[in-house]
Formats: structure tokens, C-alpha cells, sequence
């Protein structure tokens, strides 16, 4: 993990490595309005969800970036989590919150 110091940090470069790339096939970009190209959605959140992957394309300094994939069953895990714990450094549901609240 790459950490910024304040003196490092700018607007592009944390929106670039902030987020990533998730690799999905046609059908997965249709379904999800182009989610897989959220970094460049961080950059300039006018660019309709249809111009990502051209954007990306056009641009060089877009076409590196930190790569995610994830299967089915990963996606689907993904709706469960929905907090960041700090302390244990890991994404976790409501109810583990609430759990963790009440000890």
C-alpha cells in the first residue's frame, strides 16, 4: 500500500489511486452502467457512464490502472458489506457492526 503524504497528494492522483479498474465482460458493463471504469468516474463525474471506456481508451496516462476482478460470488459478497471497520481493517455488514458495538 502506497501511502500519500499530504505534501504528494492532488485531487488526480488520489481519484486514479483511490479506485480501480474492475475487469467485466459486456454484458456485466451493460448491466452495471460501466462500473468497472469507476476511476476514471472519479476524475470528472460529467463523463456519461458510456463514454468510460472510450475516455479510457483515448487517454494513456488512463490505461494503467489498478486492476479488481471478482466472480459472482465475490460480487454478491460485496452487497453484505457495507461499513469499513478501522479496527479490523476490513469491510463488514450491519449487523457485524452492531455486533461489534454491543461487546
Amino acid at each position: 500500500m502506497t501511502i500519500i503524504t499530504p505534501q504528494a497528494w492532488t485531487y488526480y492522483r488520489a481519484a486514479l489511486e483511490s479506485s480501480s479498474y474492475l475487469q467485466l465482460n459486456k454484458f456485466m458493463q451493460w448491466v452495471t452502467g460501466n462500473i468497472g471504469y469507476h476511476h476514471i468516474h472519479h476524475l470528472n463525474v460529467r463523463i456519461p457512464f458510456y463514454r468510460l471506456p472510450e475516455v479510457m481508451i483515448a487517454i494513456p496516462e488512463l490505461q494503467s490502472p489498478i486492476v479488481t476482478t471478482l466472480g459472482l460470488g465475490e460480487m454478491l459478497n460485496c452487497f453484505k458489506s457495507c461499513l469499513w471497520d478501522e479496527s479490523q481493517q476490513r469491510m463488514v455488514s450491519y449487523r457485524e457492526a452492531r455486533l461489534a458495538q454491543k461487546e
